[in-house]
């Protein structure tokens, strides 16, 4: 849709895709994310594609800024990071329901989610101080602080794996689990994190 601002994407069987609509693009001036967030909780929702039926908002998903977004392997569960919200919410694809929600630190801004090895699902969650200075970075590394969880796609019990803030790298946004190393990206600066878990 062209008043879109779309996040992430995850696939669904028969060749579709769920994806975050963050916010609504403003039509004919620059992006304020502030002037945005300040209209209220539900700036956005999660827009599923099928072929031969094209977007449709799926029920349930509607808030504050969704963002990171991941599908269960049969694609009956949709996982959608509320980044204002602060919570991973669990909705059921085809009925809407709101089956669980999960609620992750006191950073409360939740940005991408990926599957790690052994079936749960990494969430990354960063804030604080730090983040004012990342949207003007041009080299370097943003400070702001971040911690990244493990969530139990069932239980939706969340275990940190890791937090840090300042140098090398802060404002982790996006990570892949390989064996016990952690890499992590950010949305600002010109580095990636490379973390051994003990």
């Amino acid at each position: 849709p062209d008043d879109a601002w779309l996040n992430s994407v995850a696939a669904v069987p028969g060749g579709g895709f769920v994806t975050t609509k963050l916010i609504t693009r403003p039509p004919d001036r620059p992006l304020d994310l502030s002037a945005t967030i300040a209209r209220g909780p539900r700036t956005g929702y999660v827009l599923e594609w099928l072929p031969g039926r094209g977007f449709e908002i799926l029920s349930g998903s509607e808030g504050e800024m969704p963002n990171g977004i991941e599908t269960s392997p049969d694609g009956r569960l949709v996982f959608v990071n509320v980044n204002g919200g602060g919570h991973v919410r669990r909705i059921v694809r085809g009925t809407g329901e709101v089956a669980e929600t999960a609620r992750l630190g006191q950073l409360g801004n939740l940005d991408n989610a990926r599957w790690a090895p052994g079936g749960r699902l990494l969430v990354a969650s960063l804030g604080g101080p730090g983040m004012a200075v990342c949207s003007t970075l041009k080299r370097g590394a943003c400070p702001a602080e971040f911690r990244i969880f493990a969530v139990d796609p069932v239980s939706l019990e969340a275990e940190q794996l890791y937090r840090h803030q300042g140098p090398p790298m802060g404002a982790g946004t996006g990570m892949v689990l390989v064996g016990q190393e952690l890499f992590v990206g950010s949305f600002a600066g010109d580095r990636i994190l490379r973390v051994v878990l003990d």
